[in-house]
């Protein structure tokens, strides 16, 4: 069984979830706003920020190679993002929540 089938099938009832809730409902309306999109936003760039800081420091596991795409990382782009938000923006302006 693949990776993507096993996080497809494993995360079926969370999605379900996520999907429901107001904020992918007004999303999808076009009528989130602005400023709990950014914070959207910040939260998705610590997690990244993360994923790929661990994806590369263990980028000689033989497993992790498996799932190890540079091309896909998200971090820069979120960056991007946030700061056509907010103007200049850095990571230190707005630390993480414990959540994130």
């Amino acid at each position: 069984m693949s990776l993507a089938t096993i996080l497809r099938e494993g995360t079926t009832e969370e999605h379900k979830a996520a999907e429901s809730s107001e904020f992918i409902r007004c999303f999808m309306k076009g009528i989130l706003e602005k400023e709990t999109y950014a914070k959207h936003l910040e939260a998705f760039y610590f997690v990244y920020e993360s994923m790929e800081e661990e994806l590369e420091r263990h980028t000689g596991n033989a497993l992790l190679k498996l799932i190890h795409f540079p091309e896909l990382y998200r971090k820069n782009a979120l960056l991007e993002d946030l700061r056509f938000f907010y103007g200049t923006w850095k990571p230190t302006d707005r630390p993480p929540s414990a959540a994130t």
